[in-house]
């Protein structure tokens, strides 16, 4: 078609004209944020899934709203990704930097920089009062309440680190402090792997945020995604999509938004005279030669989180969490954190009853069935190594907590965890553990668990560091 742009954009966030299946939920979070006294947010989804397209979304909503009692929000998109955080008071200085800059373009730009009143070095009671007192400045100025709504993006950055503990508790101490209860609240996107961390016991922001769970768009949503932005190309004439080509699609991606994003841009540079199965096939085929993002999902995962989605994908029904503990063998609560972390990547869907997972459309799954596999075995462990090995795991925060660890050893082979003599101290008993998977041959399974829990965590990082110096 002479001079069509092409709506479809896989590479960007998505902007209004192609955001499609969360209003609602920007509608529930702007309200959560600037109810009294409000709540703050953590947005938990795996790539791809459309986190940072709601945070510009909610971004978009912020700025056009005034609240009840002459509330006025002041959003601040902040992407962590692009910003060198190496301390809780780099993140401050950051924090503040952003909201000088945003204000500055508003109308409201009157006032002395927060950042001039405000230390990046964070004071505790000093620090709220002062962010108090630019709040009743602002009141006596323009006649309105300020609230700032900071959106993070990317906050992988705020865990993993020897100083993210110091970093959430300042956070924590920010939201709850009764000065800035009403001055600030914050909404946090991040993977499953921040998520873990955050609302793992002990942590500081364990049970100061609400939650919310990014999958793939709802059926009707994935549809308005498919025909809306180039429907306005055929007013007036009798083309559609028809419906066989709108199920093929579906069938392919589940209603991730990425994917469908992808296949409708790669058919639409080829014409939209007509959609075809075999332009949508070829679009598949591309995204597989080309695209590194299945590889990408699938390190995420790692092995325990492909082993649930191969269950699932066998089934011929949706199981629950009990049927998938029994199909991989794995019986604590991380089946749990599993399917959690595989339906915030858009690759499984729960069902009506809400209890029962399947997978999400077959490109996933046809990708692993082809043999993309770029797992890279573990290299053999002689026994003089066992001690370094060890101490490596047990810098791991995940294995420092006993309740984790007998959670791990219990999903271990029977072979190996029945003979495993576990000892109340710490360093003895990981000891036991690492000695014990060694010699039995389930190393690999054991760093497969830990990883699960770290992520990307500096101790985590440094382990992967040491198996890759033995190879």
């Amino acid at each position: 078609m002479k001079h069509f742009n092409n709506p479809y954009n896989y590479n960007l966030p998505a902007d209004e004209s192609v955001f499609y299946g969360r209003h609602e939920l920007v509608n529930k979070i702007v309200q959560t944020v600037l109810s009294k006294p409000g709540d703050s947010i953590a947005l938990i989804g795996g790539r791809r899934i459309g986190k940072t397209s709601l945070l510009e979304a909610v971004y978009r909503s912020l700025s056009d709203s005034v609240g009840s009692d002459r509330l006025k929000p002041i959003p601040i998109l902040i992407d962590l990704k692009g910003e060198v955080i190496e301390s809780p008071q780099d993140f401050l200085r950051v924090m503040l930097n952003c909201i000088d800059e945003e204000i500055a373009c508003s109308e409201y730009n009157a006032l002395d920089p927060l950042s001039s009143q405000l230390s990046s070095t964070y004071s505790g009671g000093a620090f709220h009062r002062k962010l108090d007192g630019w709040a009743t400045g602002f009141l006596k100025r323009y006649g309105l309440q300020p609230r700032l709504v900071i959106l993070f993006d990317e906050c992988e950055k705020l865990s993993g680190a020897p100083w993210s503990a110091s970093l959430q508790g300042m956070i924590r101490a920010m939201l709850t402090a009764k000065e800035c209860r009403s001055v600030l609240k914050i909404v946090l996107a991040g993977s499953h792997g921040f998520w873990s961390r955050a609302k793992s016991p002990g942590s500081p922001l364990s049970n100061i945020l609400s939650y919310h769970y990014l999958g793939v768009l709802d059926h009707d949503s994935a549809i308005k995604l498919i025909k809306e932005p180039i429907g306005h190309l055929f007013k007036g004439n009798d083309f559609i999509i028809p419906t066989n080509i709108v199920d093929l699609l579906l069938e392919y991606t589940g209603g991730h938004p990425f994917l469908l994003q992808y296949l409708m841009y790669m058919v639409c540079e080829e014409g939209v005279s007509g959609i075809t199965a075999e332009q949508i096939q070829h679009a598949v085929q591309s995204f597989y030669m080309l695209r590194p993002d299945f590889s990408d999902w699938q390190t995420a995962i790692g092995k325990i989180g492909t082993r649930v989605y191969h269950a699932l994908a066998k089934s011929n029904t949706p199981l629950d969490q009990t049927s998938v503990r029994n199909a991989i063998g794995v019986h604590s609560e991380l089946v749990s954190l599993v399917l959690t972390e595989l339906y915030c990547y858009g690759i499984i869907t729960n069902t009506s009853s809400v209890t029962h997972y399947q997978i999400a459309g077959r490109m996933f799954d046809e990708w692993l069935m082809n043999g993309h596999d770029f797992s890279r075995p573990l290299t053999t462990i002689r026994p003089r190594q066992t001690q370094d090995l060890s101490d490596h795991i047990m810098n791991c925060p995940c294995m420092e907590d006993r309740d984790i660890r007998d959670g791990i050893v219990k999903d271990l082979p029977d072979d190996v965890r029945y003979v495993i003599p576990r000892n109340p101290q710490t360093n003895v008993d990981v000891y036991n553990i690492v000695r014990e998977v060694v010699e039995q041959g389930y190393l690999e399974q054991l760093i497969d668990f830990v990883r699960f829990y770290e992520r990307d965590s500096l101790p985590f990082r440094k382990l992967e560091q040491y198996l890759e110096s033995l190879t």
